[in-house]
């Protein structure tokens, strides 16, 4: 579990002369997490409704994170599309994004986030609305958390897995919990594959549930997203491609 420690003024200068260094010199980015592009089909019950692609390239010392979605099927009376982009660095285990900046249909519900680690605080823009808000080192946007989750799972291997993350989402903070359930085959229209299955809680409640594939370094084969606990949404891999460095 990642417990969430007040920084005296001191250790956030340090911090971010440490943050400052790593751009210079190119700390670590996840060395065992490769760029890599991938594509989703996303389903309501039986229905395929959008395809997303998600793509995350290293340019300079940092890590661009993008994500399309697009209308497929019934998605495109629906207009079922967003846009996503992260700029992501690494300081020691921490992956500390940048920017993140989401669009969707409505104008209105535009996210954009720029986080300064020296003042540990995000300015948020949301709704129309712009503010800051408090944030530990904790703290990543919803793109930054899919490669932290991953390496997180990577280090916890041979031991029970129970974490807790603070997203930066729609405006707000929010505290998720992730729990390593079980070992599970699956089969994808990639082949049949062993997954380690993590379900994430709201306040006790699971309202996701991701099975990662060890053989694709982790990266989830498919994720449920459920309302009362049942199937809102299912985002199955179809496609993915490693990039060489």
């Amino acid at each position: 579990m990642i417990i969430s420690v007040k920084v005296n003024t001191l250790t956030a200068k340090y911090i971010f002369l440490l943050l400052l260094c790593s751009i210079v010199v190119g700390d670590s980015l996840g060395e065992e997490l490769s760029p890599f592009k991938a594509t989703y089909k996303i389903g309501i019950p039986n229905i395929t409704g959008a395809e997303m692609t998600v793509t995350v390239k290293r340019e300079d010392n940092k890590l661009l994170y993008q994500s399309k979605v697009t209308p497929a099927g019934l998605g495109k009376l629906l207009n079922i599309k967003a846009y996503s982009y992260s700029k992501i660095i690494r300081l020691g285990k921490y992956w500390l994004p940048i920017v993140y900046e989401k669009e969707v249909p409505d104008k209105n519900k535009k996210q954009l986030y720029r986080f300064d680690w020296k003042n540990y605080k995000a300015s948020v823009l949301y709704k129309g609305q712009q503010y800051d808000l408090a944030i530990s080192k904790n703290t990543v946007d919803e793109n930054t958390f899919q490669l932290k989750l991953r390496e997180d799972i990577i280090n916890s291997l041979g031991a029970d897995f129970e974490q807790d993350y603070t997203l930066l989402s729609d405006g707000r903070l929010k505290e998720r919990r992730f729990v390593k359930k079980a070992d599970q085959t699956i089969k994808t229209r990639l082949g049949t594959f062993k997954t380690i299955r993590v379900v994430r809680y709201k306040d006790e409640i699971p309202d996701q549930i991701y099975w990662l594939s060890p053989e694709h370094n982790y990266l989830p084969l498919k994720i449920v997203k459920l309302s009362d606990e049942k199937v809102k949404t299912t985002l199955t891999l179809t496609s993915l491609v490693v990039f060489d460095e």
